[in-house]
């Protein structure tokens, strides 16, 4: 009688007393020597138990049958303890190595994904500065990223010495990028400025290049002085102060400037000027200036300055890379429109002009993450900035622009001037 019928007999209840209790016996000696091969792996001496009884174990091997196959070796010998032992052994190592080919894929395929995958999946949480948001509808061909397209918008109204049209970024995963910001304006020697944009927040390596001007570059008007957001006016002296001092000062600052070389002028203008006016006089003043921009005064209905509105203002024929984008939300956008060359001259026409700061105010409303992105904090009032315009035009109060010194000796003495300011054009 084989051991698998005295199984069966085993479970079917009709083996006498004495050979249930070894079956039994033997049940119970399996399961000890399989709790301990799981915890220890293998029996210590179990390979010359297996040696010294050789002779009692017969394997046997039938036509057709696999060497070793788990459930067909198992044959009771005259001593069947070393060989059942042995079989025991065989089977767990069986499962432990296939446990642990089934854990180490699995780990491999994590750190596959730790390398390849998370740094990407990571990337969509947070600000991308390579998503495409306007594409050449004639070719296909030409893309415009986001980071462009903000930084576009946001030096216009900000940077009057430093638009720029173009980002490049190279991912590095996780939502960190390296930035590089080139020139774009063909008058200054401003330097292609680089940085780090990690998770929404640039840092540039370089501050001192894109920055908008400080608070008391200009004066605003007196006939809207009083309701001003700010006030640089020394109570003792009776005289207002700008970045270069006083009205005296600056005006003696500028004899002593070179004659050879390029300076940014920044000019506030006595009266709030009508774009199309404003237009009219600085062609008859100062003719074909480079970098022009103009410093645009908003107010509420009942006159007072709009909230984070001071320093605003749009470029008069800028210089750069054209752009595409979601014209239909925000007309006339970008002054270099990628499929549209007659908007390039679009500075002559207020009307589009108007059309112009408004779409550059709504964008950005629209867009909040550009004051995460460049750790900004304005508050600026931008619909209320939408309403001034629609209710009021556009209305000069400055302007900046690059030229020489002897156009500045000559506009310093210009009645409708009330203030100049100059710096190196960097």
């Amino acid at each position: 009688m084989t051991y698998r019928e005295l199984l069966k007999l085993y479970q079917d209840g009709t083996l006498d007393e004495e050979k249930r209790k070894k079956v039994e016996a033997d049940i119970e000696r399996q399961e000890a020597i399989g709790d301990y091969l799981y915890e220890k792996e293998e029996i210590p001496g179990l390979a010359d138990i297996a040696a010294g009884e050789e002779g009692a174990a017969q394997s046997g091997k039938h036509d057709g049958e696999k060497a070793g196959k788990d459930s067909e070796n198992w044959e009771k010998p005259d001593n069947g303890e070393a060989l059942f032992v042995k079989n025991v052994q065989k089977m767990i190592r069986r499962a432990f190595v296939k446990m642990g080919v089934t854990v180490g894929a699995v780990l491999f395929v994590l750190v596959l994904g730790v390398i390849f995958v998370l740094p990407k999946a990571v990337d969509l949480f947070f600000y991308n500065p390579n998503e495409v948001v306007g594409k050449d509808e004639e070719t296909g061909n030409i893309t415009t990223n986001r980071m462009s397209l903000d930084i576009s918008v946001y030096s216009e109204l900000y940077w009057p010495a430093s638009y720029r049209s173009q980002a490049n970024a190279a991912s590095k995963g996780y939502g960190t990028y390296q930035i590089s910001i080139p020139q774009s304006s063909y008058y200054t020697r401003n330097m292609t400025v680089n940085g780090v944009l990690k998770r929404g927040k640039l840092t540039l390596y370089n501050t001192d290049v894109l920055k908008s001007p400080s608070g008391n570059t200009f004066f605003v008007p007196e006939e809207v002085e009083q309701y001003a957001t700010f006030h640089y006016y020394d109570q003792d002296t009776k005289k207002s102060w700008g970045i270069n001092g006083t009205w005296e000062n600056a005006y003696s600052a500028i004899e002593e400037l070179s004659d050879t070389e390029k300076y940014r002028a920044y000019v506030s203008l006595k009266s709030l000027t009508d774009y199309a006016d404003f237009l009219d006089w600085t062609k008859e003043q100062l003719g074909g200036a480079d970098g022009f921009w103009c410093a645009l005064y908003t107010s509420y209905e009942d006159q007072y300055m709009c909230t984070g509105s001071e320093n605003t203002g749009i470029l008069i024929n800028p210089s750069g890379i054209c752009m595409d984008w979601d014209r239909a939300t925000y007309p006339y956008l970008c002054q270099l429109d990628n499929s549209d060359s007659d908007s390039w001259d679009m500075s002559e026409d207020p009307e589009k002009m108007k059309t112009h700061f408004i779409s550059l105010l709504s964008y950005m409303r629209d867009h909040p993450e550009l004051a995460d992105m460049l750790e900004y904090d304005r508050r600026a009032d931008y619909d209320g900035m939408i309403e001034s315009v629609e209710r009021d035009g556009l209305r000069v109060y400055g302007f900046s622009f690059v030229c020489q010194k002897d156009t500045l000796m000559k506009l310093r003495d210009n009645p409708e001037v009330s203030y100049i300011c100059t710096i190196f054009a960097e």
